[in-house]
């Protein structure tokens, strides 16, 4: 029997719970936000339908941190004081975790009469030597650092304080992509992605973001046969999360709904030609009889 609105069939809904612990494989056990389910009966959309495709429940533990391999790196250059490349460690930091980590490993590196401030009223880190100057040669910490690009390798400077204001924020959604579906959803940049659903980052670390379907939001998708699901959780950059190591579970549901045909709007016209034609024979036939 049909279990929701959506269902204009005789199939009966499907519900799919997904949990990454149970996965057939995880495609990066490293990250453990790319896995891959396979099904054990395949489902099939019956001739003359169409399956709808939604997530109607999801638990991401937010376990990623805000500093990564991918944004811990900044390559300072104090001249005769010395140059060296600061290589954060993986964790959550906020500013002053931030700037104790920079001052101890400057001073690890031998970079010397150089350090790192945070005024808490701007939100901006400033960078200072006392004896020649200094300059960012590369970093991949722009948008965490408050950093712009001419700020880049530019001149030596007694004292470089970053033009916007720090964002230790990390991603602000997790997007629950189904790669192996035809979901035709447009991202920022106008692409074709598979972006299923996408959750608001809004619990503080090291606990669950909870994702629970609020309105009826499936998608129509024109695969006849499914027999997998590819569950990817990614971030604003559209770059996988690492969970390390954490399970996540999510909840897709399946509607079948009777495929209908294209209305063509000739279909509402009247012909007049048939009517007019109609009207001249009855005039004939009426002047017939009246002569």
């Amino acid at each position: 029997m049909p279990s929701h609105i959506l269902n204009n069939t005789h199939i009966g809904s499907l519900s799919i719970f997904l949990q990454s612990s149970k996965a057939t494989t995880t495609l990066d056990p490293e990250k453990n936000s790319s896995c891959l389910f396979y099904l054990n009966q395949v489902i099939t959309a019956p001739p003359g339908t169409h399956m709808l495709v939604g997530l109607t429940s999801a638990e991401i533990p937010y376990s990623f941190y805000n500093v990564d391999s991918r944004n811990n790196k900044v390559t300072i250059d104090a001249g005769s004081d010395g140059t060296a490349t600061i290589i954060l460690p993986e964790q959550n930091y906020d500013v002053d975790s931030l700037k104790k980590n920079l001052n101890n490993l400057l001073v690890a590196a031998n970079v010397l009469n150089t350090t790192v401030d945070f005024d808490k009223n701007t939100n901006k880190f400033t960078f200072t030597n006392t004896n020649g100057g200094l300059k960012i040669t590369s970093t991949t910490m722009t948008r965490e650092l408050g950093l712009v690009q001419n700020q880049i390798n530019g001149p030596y400077t007694a004292s470089l304080t970053s033009s916007n204001a720090c964002n230790l924020s990390g991603t602000s959604s997790v997007y629950v992509n189904l790669n192996n579906v035809s979901i035709t959803n447009l991202d920022s940049r106008g692409d074709l992605n598979g972006v299923l659903a996408k959750l608001n980052v809004n619990v503080a670390p090291s606990e669950f973001i909870f994702y629970q379907q609020t309105e009826n939001q499936y998608y129509v998708t024109s695969d006849r046969q499914i027999n997998f699901f590819s569950i990817l959780l990614t971030d604003d950059n559209n770059e996988l999360l690492n969970l390390n190591g954490v399970y996540f579970s999510v909840s897709i549901t399946i509607h079948f709904q009777k495929v209908r045909l294209p209305v063509d709007p000739i279909d509402f016209l009247v012909d007049t030609r048939n009517a007019n034609l109609e009207k001249q024979e009855k005039e004939k036939s009426k002047n017939k009889k009246n002569m």
